[in-house]
């Protein structure tokens, strides 16, 4: 089995994480059951970018990426 990684900063884990955790705060005040979804964007140049949706767009910027 493959895999793929993704490598966050810190700063970028955190955001992601206190964006998944109002949403999932707001699926529970509202009796919802809404997921989130994970989008690398890449360019065929090696820019890459990864945005989270749930209630709304975050996007974390420039991110290093493989697969194995």
């Amino acid at each position: 089995m493959k895999k793929l990684i993704i490598e966050l900063t810190d700063e970028q884990h955190t955001e992601m994480m206190e964006h998944i955790q109002k949403g999932a705060k707001l699926n529970f005040e509202h009796e919802t059951f809404s997921g989130y979804s994970i989008n690398l964007n890449c360019l065929d140049f090696g820019l890459s970018s990864l945005e989270v949706k749930m209630y709304g767009d975050i996007d974390l910027g420039d991110v290093n990426w493989k697969i194995e």
